[in-house]
């Protein structure tokens, strides 16, 4: 009975002496021992602590940061920006995030998203810019490449901070304050290739119009080419069917002739051509005759 009391009294105590501790939603725990600290990070969740233990924890929510910088540019022009990052702790890299608790100072056993951007993230910051743009010969250069240079900035500021704890998940530079002559230069130059624009949408509806003008004319080029070729068809089968009927043309001549004759101002004496005992020339001169004649009255 003894041991079994001994045994039950030992229990008593180790239960007394463990607690239930709770790593909240959005952290990462470790448990520091009077004899240093636990080798595992612990999930959101309860946790057993013994006796003096105690639970340490780091944030590992996202939060975004932003830094206005002032860089010299070419030597000459102070160029104003605004850098913008979004991070949280690296929860890939657990060995980086252990160390974390021996290296950064933690408040009230916490170490905030905050402190591992002073920490590892805005340095990084502070230079990589200053480096990428400060090296840049004037602001007209990095207003050209401006697209180019927010990617080397990005893609720099990402490379340096995954070496430590931290991790970026979004970098991108913003808020140009750019000196008051190079506002005026960049509206001088808008409003020239604004012209330019116009003067080139210009030509092109001119072009486009020519164009269309052109192809009218081709179109009716060769509305006349089918008519020429249809006329022609005619006239070779009305002289294929006429072939043998000389009487139809000497019929038709006749009537063309007293069609003409109706006319105003017009006078015809009309004979057939081979009519006998007809002088041509003779009968000529008296149709003059009597045209004069009658132009007379």
């Amino acid at each position: 009975m003894k041991k079994i009391a001994i045994v039950m009294a030992v229990g008593m105590l180790f239960l007394a002496g463990c607690c239930s501790t709770e790593v909240p939603q959005g952290k990462l725990g470790r448990v520091k021992t009077p004899n240093g600290w636990g080798d595992s990070l612990l999930k959101p969740g309860h946790h057993t602590c013994f006796w003096r233990d105690e639970m340490y924890t780091v944030d590992g929510t996202e939060k975004t940061f932003s830094k206005q910088l002032e860089i010299l540019v070419g030597g000459k022009i102070n160029l104003k920006c605004t850098v913008a990052v979004r991070m949280s702790v690296n929860q890939d890299k657990e060995e980086s995030v252990l160390s974390l608790f021996d290296k950064v100072p933690s408040t009230k056993n916490n170490i905030s998203v905050d402190l591992l951007y002073k920490t590892y993230v805005e340095p990084v910051i502070d230079s990589v810019p200053r480096a990428i743009y400060g090296t840049q010969p004037d602001v007209q250069t990095v207003i050209s490449n401006k697209i180019e240079l927010e990617d080397e900035v990005a893609k720099k500021v990402i490379a340096a901070v995954s070496t430590t704890p931290a991790k970026i998940s979004l970098c991108k530079v913003t808020n140009y304050d750019w000196p008051n002559s190079i506002t005026k230069a960049q509206e001088e130059l808008a409003g020239i290739e604004l012209e330019e624009e116009k003067s080139a949408a210009k030509v092109r509806a001119d072009l486009k119009k020519a164009e269309g003008m052109l192809k009218v004319e081709e179109a009716n080029k060769l509305v006349e080419v089918k008519k020429a070729e249809a006329i022609a068809e005619s006239i070779a089968v009305i002289k294929d069917s006429l072939a043998g009927a000389p009487e139809y043309l000497q019929w038709h001549t006749v009537r063309a002739m007293s069609e003409a004759a109706t006319g105003p101002n017009n006078a015809f004496i009309l004979f057939p051509y081979n009519m006998p005992g007809i002088n041509m020339d003779s009968a000529v001169s008296n149709a003059q005759l009597m045209q004069l004649l009658k132009s007379k009255k």
